[in-house]
């Protein structure tokens, strides 16, 4: 189902970790309302993005990143919230 049909807006949730070799990497994930095909209301939950993070974690390159992931998905205009995990300034 398309993140842009959802009901209304969208929240984000996010990680960013380090694998042993120091790459970093960053999830985002959206959650958002349908209605199914009984016209019942369902919370969905998927994958937005996975990615490998150039650079360091500060919160400038980050904020980049995550607006470069919702800009591509063409959902800057549903946005909600997020919580943003391991993001420093």
């Amino acid at each position: 189902m398309p993140y842009q049909s959802s009901l209304g807006r969208i929240s984000f949730t996010s990680d960013i970790w380090s694998d042993p070799n120091l790459a970093s990497y960053v999830g985002v994930r959206a959650h958002f309302c349908a209605k199914d095909i009984s016209d019942r209301l369902i919370l969905l939950s998927r994958l937005l993005a996975f990615r490998v993070v150039p650079g360091s974690h500060c919160g400038v390159n980050m904020a980049r990143i995550f607006f470069d992931i919702l800009e591509k998905a063409g959902l800057l205009g549903k946005v909600s919230h997020s919580f943003l995990n391991n993001f420093y300034s």
